[in-house]
């Protein structure tokens, strides 16, 4: 007999799905919502986080509390000093950051910085970030650097000094060309431009040669560790009273180094005599500064750099008699007032009358125990009454 054609079988019918019940079809729609909601929301917070943005609404919040949701916000690493402790209030929606940080050290005694390390690997960062939180030293954990400069200015960048010309920006472009210099040293040079500390792990011998034009700071930290063959990321830390000075750090542009900063004492006697350690430290600030400069920036740091020396020359009268003309300097003047009205807008804007009232007597007392009380003393108590009277106490 023979075999049916193929093409003469009749195909098996497929089976007939199983209707979904009611109850099912509408717990996969609302699993579908579920899923797609998800979507959206971490497609958002994605987008936040790339931006750096932070959205928040708070009042008498506690520091901890906040950097924690700053940190969910974000997904930035923020490590603070432990030291660091207060509340603050404030309402913002997609605002950047680094000004939310800004508003930060307004409300709080404290100061903040974007700090780029280049370390080896993951157990060398978390040293520092111990360091840094104060739950380690820096010296023991390989990071003498981060002790040598990590007292950075408050609020992140460096105000300019009296007699400075320009200041770093927070997004300044990097241009420099370094010969058989030590990764140290061009750190260094990296914090001078920017409003953030450079620090690379000890142990780090070798001498760099390179070039860059017009780079943002993390594109130069990423050449710095690619020539070092290290790793390289970024922080973001807050540190209280204790960590620091205001004016630390490194020199900015067109402005003097550390110790020339301070200009001659009050007093108008003799400094200490430099150490030659201190003086090594010095020349390496102002070598890496040149490193960096543009012409113009050059030359008005050695227009300020001799003026200091001229006056540090001269006899205690004369010395004073000079600072003094120097200060009735209109160019000098109209510098100082426009930094005070920044300060004074910012800490406006951004604390609370109670905040402005608790700095004034925080002030007051760090003057009294000081054993200063000069007319400056009265004047912040009548600037703290009157902030009183404004927060309606």
């Amino acid at each position: 007999m023979n075999a049916t054609p193929s093409w003469r079988k009749k195909k098996a019918k497929k089976p007939e799905g199983i209707p979904l019940a009611p109850a099912q079809r509408a717990l996969r729609l609302v699993t579908l919502l579920v899923v797609g909601l998800a979507v959206v929301v971490f497609s958002r917070a994605a987008l936040r986080a790339h931006r750096c943005l932070v959205t928040l609404d708070v009042r008498d919040a506690d520091i901890a509390s906040v950097l924690s949701t700053i940190r969910w916000q974000t997904w930035e690493k923020i490590d603070a000093s432990k030291d660091l402790a207060g509340k603050v209030t404030l309402t913002v929606e997609d605002m950047p950051l680094e000004e939310v940080l800004e508003i930060l050290s307004t409300q709080l005694p404290c100061r903040w910085n974007a700090v780029y390390p280049v370390y080896a690997d993951s157990a060398s960062l978390r040293r520092l970030r111990a360091a840094i939180r104060g739950t380690g030293t820096a010296e023991q954990s390989g990071w003498k650097s981060w002790q040598n400069r990590g007292r950075g200015p408050m609020g992140g960048g460096g105000g300019g000094g009296m007699f400075a010309s320009t200041a770093p920006g927070a997004n300044r472009p990097v241009t420099m060309e370094v010969e058989q210099k030590d990764a140290d040293f061009v750190a260094l040079a990296l914090s001078r431009v920017s409003r953030a500390i450079v620090v690379v792990q000890d142990g780090v011998a070798e001498k760099l040669s390179f070039k860059l034009d017009k780079v943002t700071l993390p594109e130069a930290v990423k050449v710095l560790a690619g020539e070092l063959g290290m790793k390289w990321n970024r922080l973001y830390v807050l540190r209280g009273n204790g960590g620091g000075n205001r004016r630390g750090g490194p020199p900015v542009a067109g402005e003097a180094p550390i110790d020339e900063r301070r200009g001659p004492p009050p007093d108008g006697g003799p400094r200490e005599p430099m150490t030659p350690e201190r003086q090594a430290e010095m020349d390496k600030q102002i070598e890496a500064m040149e490193a960096t400069m543009t012409p113009e920036e050059r030359a008005q740091f050695e227009k300020n750099r001799k003026q200091m020396e001229e006056i540090r020359k001269l006899p205690p009268e004369e010395r004073r008699a000079k600072m003094e003309e120097l200060m009735k300097d209109p160019a000098v003047q109209a510098r100082m007032q426009e930094q005070m009205q920044t300060r004074m807008v910012s800490r406006l804007k951004n604390s609370t009358p109670e905040q402005r009232v608790e700095r004034d007597q925080r002030r007051l007392q760090r003057m009294k125990s000081q054993g200063n009380n000069p007319s400056g003393g009265a004047s912040t108590q009548n600037r703290a009454a009157g902030n009183a009277k404004g927060s309606g106490k």
